[in-house]
């Protein structure tokens, strides 16, 4: 396949904050992203001083810490439409794999008291792993708009039983975005996930819901319990087709959650994090548009998992994808 053509005339790095609004707990905010230049990343910071007071409960923490303040992010590029949808697991976790380590913020007790946020929410166009990130930058004069919609938790998406009270009024959040000047076309990276109630221990639960008409570069799985705590005990450590990709008879991946881990270890250069409960797939090994699978052709291609010990009925499992479209993809509406 042929990779985008990118020449680089004009090297101008652009990364300051484009847009600041103000933290609507429970409600979904806009951003309008400027057109003009290559994006290549995105991040979205929540920053400012969250006061909680009263009540006597601190509760649970629910998923990332604090990162389940903000519980869905969308980006829509007309006339193409939705080419982001993720949840804050994948956008933190997936760093581990971009980048080598986790970039959390400070985590939040459920005690009253004055917490200083900054977390941030990563989301690269162009993959790092990457060999040339910049061919999967985001072309922004190829659409008429393009808006990312982040949805702001409450309390209760980040805690389970508390009961005190959460003042968001001097809690904002930023998008930043760092750009280049260029010439040349280039893929449009989709970036979605799925996610999955997991009713009970099944040595054959699929997926099959990927787009078949784009070229696949990566699948990331996170595999959570009831109170969306990161697990391994879900998915079958040594059964050697615990985690399968395939199409039909044609399958692209399959191993145990222990071959996985040791595949994915050699991503990660911070020996401090762990992978509890998360595998990636790298249907490109090396990361590059040539290597993807190329799934314009297939009918379906599906993820089947052996899951050993899953609750009742309440687990779940994110599953992230990456995908491409060519810009001959691109203009032929595919």
């Amino acid at each position: 396949m042929a990779s985008p053509s990118v020449s680089i005339l004009l090297k101008k790095h652009d990364f300051g904050q484009r847009n600041r609004l103000a933290f609507a707990s429970g409600a979904q905010i806009v951003f309008d992203i400027l057109r003009g230049g290559f994006i290549q990343m995105i991040v979205l910071r929540l920053r400012g001083d969250l006061v909680v007071s009263g009540g006597t409960v601190n509760g649970a923490v629910l998923g990332e810490n604090p990162g389940n303040l903000v519980t869905q992010v969308i980006m829509d590029a007309s006339p193409v439409g939705q080419i982001v949808n993720l949840t804050p697991r994948s956008l933190i976790r997936s760093t581990m794999f971009d980048w080598g380590r986790q970039l959390v913020g400070t985590a939040l007790t459920g005690a009253a008291g004055t917490f200083t946020l900054d977390q941030d929410y990563y989301l690269p166009f162009g993959p790092p792993t990457m060999p040339r990130p910049i061919e999967c930058s985001l072309q922004t004069e190829a659409f008429a708009s393009i808006q990312l919609r982040a949805t702001c938790g409450t309390r209760d998406t980040q805690f389970t039983g508390n009961d005190r009270t959460f003042n968001f009024a001097a809690v904002t959040l930023d998008v930043l975005d760092q750009r280049e000047f260029m010439a040349g076309q280039t893929a449009l990276l989709f970036q979605y996930d799925l996610v999955r109630t997991i009713a009970a221990a099944n040595p054959a639960f699929t997926i099959s819901d990927w787009y078949v008409g784009r070229r696949i570069l990566q699948h990331l799985y996170s595999f959570e319990t009831t109170n969306q705590a990161l697990a391994d005990t879900i998915l079958n450590a040594n059964e050697p087709s615990a985690l399968v990709v395939q199409s039909g008879n044609a399958v692209f991946a399959r191993g145990s959650g222990l071959d996985y881990r040791a595949f994915n270890v050699t991503r990660i250069s911070d020996a401090a994090q762990t992978m509890t409960g998360v595998r990636t797939v790298f249907l490109s090994p090396d990361m590059t548009l040539e290597g993807a699978i190329d799934a314009r052709q297939l009918s379906q291609i599906q993820t089947q998992f052996n899951f050993a010990a899953p609750g009742a009925g309440a687990d779940r499992v994110i599953a992230m994808s990456r995908e491409v479209l060519l810009a001959g993809d691109l203009s032929a509406g595919r």
